[in-house]
C-alpha cells in the first residue's frame, strides 16, 4: 500500500496554479512590450508625417 495515494485533486490544482502562472507571466510581458509598440507607432506616424511635407511641396509644384 503506498503512503500517498495521489488525488486528483490535487492534479487538477497543480495545473490550474500553473496556467495561472503562465498568465501572470504574459500579463507582465504586455506590461513591458506597451511601451515598445507605443514608440513604434508614434515613430511611425513622425515618419509619415515627415516624408508628408516633401511630397505636398512636389505636388503642389505640378
Amino acid at each position: 500500500m503506498l503512503p500517498y495515494a495521489p488525488c486528483y485533486g490535487d492534479r487538477i490544482n497543480f495545473l490550474t496554479q500553473k496556467s495561472f502562472n503562465k498568465e501572470i507571466m504574459m500579463s507582465k510581458a504586455m506590461r513591458k512590450a506597451r511601451p515598445v509598440v507605443e514608440a513604434t507607432l508614434v515613430s511611425v506616424a513622425l515618419v509619415a508625417a515627415a516624408l508628408a511635407v516633401p511630397v505636398a511641396i512636389v505636388y503642389a509644384a505640378i
